[in-house]
């Protein structure tokens, strides 16, 4: 029973040095999906979807990858704020 209590003591003390350079957001975003016609060009379906999405920022290297992604995608960091295209 002490072990635990040891062990126990050791993580809640333990520092998150390995996550200090990332940046962890929650955030409610609105995704445009655009349906195009191949032949025509002509668009069969436009909207806006409310999606809730976390986010990794690594902005010592400018990348990002949210929930659905499994690669690291690069990022454009200015002043505070983090764009990407998919």
């Amino acid at each position: 029973m002490k072990v635990l209590l040891v062990l126990g003591a050791l993580l809640l003390s333990a520092s998150p040095a390995i996550a200090d350079d990332f940046v962890c957001l929650k955030c409610d975003t609105k995704i445009l999906r655009v349906i195009r016609e191949l032949s025509s060009n002509k668009i069969t379906m436009n909207e806006n979807i409310p999606e809730l999405v976390h986010f990794k920022i690594d902005a010592v290297n400018g990348r990002i990858r949210n929930s659905y992604m499994y690669v690291w995608e690069e990022a454009d960091i200015v002043d505070g704020t983090a764009s990407y295209k998919v």
